[in-house]
């Protein structure tokens, strides 16, 4: 059901694409995280926890530094 919602599963080519991104090792960490926090019950690491990661992530997507300065843009 949640597959379906999402668009449906990726192509072998789209597979491949998301493969070959350097961030996708990070998007399928936070995704694994995500999913487990679902669980009830479960105890999981808080924001302050996944808080620099998130930032570093941010800075490599968006061509920033990663020495923790703030990531600024106009959007």
């Amino acid at each position: 059901m949640s597959l379906a919602r999402q668009g449906a599963a990726m192509t072998p080519d789209e597979v491949a694409a998301f493969r070959a991104h350097p961030l996708a090792g990070a998007a399928i960490a936070v995704r694994r995280a995500g999913e487990a926090a679902k669980v009830v019950g479960r105890e999981v690491p808080g924001l302050p926890t996944w808080a620099p990661r998130l930032r570093a992530y941010a800075g490599q997507a968006l061509g920033s530094p990663s020495d923790g300065s703030p990531i600024e843009r106009d959007f």
